[in-house]
């Protein structure tokens, strides 16, 4: 793929996830399965499991994560990292990650403050979230947004990534992904086997690490398949990412259908099910995009600006989205206004979340991201690391050196 548009596609699948969870939202904020679409008859052509399945989203942000994360990497068959590219490496997902979330968290503490927004003003909480930790603790998990227990599984899985690293085989990525899978599936059905036979229930644990860590897996062999594809060699149609993309629709879909039954198959194979499509999906049209770089989306249209600008503020609208939603809710409650002005307040809300996003990611992501990137900030990094692994005995002498 060629540099400064090797990612292109990835960025508008960004913005596709953030958009299917913001509808999932709003789909659930004006009434979930009850509603029809405008239609006199209760047959939806299939948008009712197409809005029910949005919070899998997440799950194709997890996979992208895996692919975005390990490309660069593998591309380079670079796999065995010093601890200066460790180092480099996490204080860029830190800084992409952190600040946008830290904003959030602070409006969100002032709004629920003055009772503007349900959630649970406690300092403890908010320290957890703050850490990462929130989703150790189960009354924490959702204590201020119902979201956010996506940033720690991240976070957690950019601290595994390092040493992931080192097993990845990128001729044979499959092993180590088929390995992610037996993992995560053995943690799921011990969670169903502790619960249904000893009665303790950490089923609520099977979203965290370990218990999607297969997505996360299926992300990295699709970037292995990717790297190691020939541009001169055997590609794939356009037809061919047609149809795995509507595979992996169908498995979302699926999923999103049976997943209300717990502790069973759902249960179990559910996402390592959806993260083996959507990984499928991704390889092909990696591969379709890397044999024909002039079939990337150019930024010269309107409408591939949008999506480009959608994509780059994802993170922004998947944080910001259910401030607003949840704000609409109250105002119609506060000013009991009748179900039209209510779907209408509702939506109004897409374009508000946004514009909220897009100047959020302008002011707070983007300048962040910059400076991750610059040679003096990484420099201070590197003499970072030089300072903490650094031998008492030689840190002395470069004291008297000095």
């Amino acid at each position: 793929m060629r540099e400064g548009r090797r990612l292109e596609w990835v960025v508008v699948l960004r913005g596709a996830a953030a958009l299917w969870v913001f509808a999932f939202h709003i789909w659930l904020a004006l009434g979930g399965l009850a509603v029809r679409f405008g239609l006199p008859f209760d047959f939806s052509f299939g948008l009712r499991s197409l809005f029910r399945a949005g919070y899998q989203g997440v799950d194709l942000f997890f996979v992208l994560s895996g692919f975005v994360i390990a490309w660069p990497f593998v591309a380079a068959r670079e796999i065995r990292l010093d601890r200066y590219q460790v180092a480099d490496f996490y204080q860029r997902r830190l800084l992409r990650i952190a600040p946008i979330y830290y904003v959030t968290i602070a409006v969100a503490t002032v709004l629920m403050s003055a009772g503007l927004l349900r959630g649970t003003v406690d300092g403890w909480s908010i320290a957890a979230h703050l850490a990462f930790a929130q989703n150790f603790v189960p009354e924490w998990v959702a204590s201020i947004r119902g979201v956010y227990w996506t940033l720690p599984t991240e976070m957690h899985f950019y601290l595994l990534f390092p040493l992931l690293l080192r097993f990845v085989d990128v001729d044979r990525p499959l092993r180590l992904a088929f390995l992610m899978i037996a993992a995560a599936i053995a943690y799921r059905w011990l969670l169903v086997w502790l619960g249904t036979r000893h009665g303790v229930w950490l089923t609520w644990t099977a979203a965290y690490l370990p218990g999607r860590i297969d997505q996360f897996g299926c992300g990295i062999a699709a970037a292995c398949v990717v790297a190691t594809a020939r541009p001169e060699g055997k590609t794939v149609r356009a037809s061919t990412v047609v149809l795995a993309g509507l595979l992996a629709v169908a498995c979302l879909m699926l999923i999103g259908r049976n997943a209300t039954t717990q502790l069973d198959f759902w249960f179990i194979a559910g996402p390592s099910i959806a993260g083996a499509g959507i990984a499928f999906f991704i390889a092909a049209l990696g591969i379709y995009s890397n044999a024909r770089p002039d079939a990337s989306p150019a930024r010269g249209s309107r409408t591939a600006r949008l999506f480009h600008l959608l994509g780059d503020a994802s993170l922004s609208i998947y944080l910001w989205h259910t401030f607003f939603i949840d704000l609409a809710l109250l105002a119609t409650l506060r000013f009991a206004l009748d179900n039209t002005a209510k779907v209408a307040l509702v939506i109004a809300t897409v374009p508000v979340a946004i514009l909220t996003s897009v100047v959020t990611y302008r002011l707070i992501e983007a300048p962040m991201i910059a400076l991750s990137k610059s040679p003096a900030w990484r420099s201070r990094v590197r003499h970072f690391v030089d300072h903490v692994f650094m031998l008492p005995g030689r840190r002395a002498s470069r004291r008297e050196s000095d």
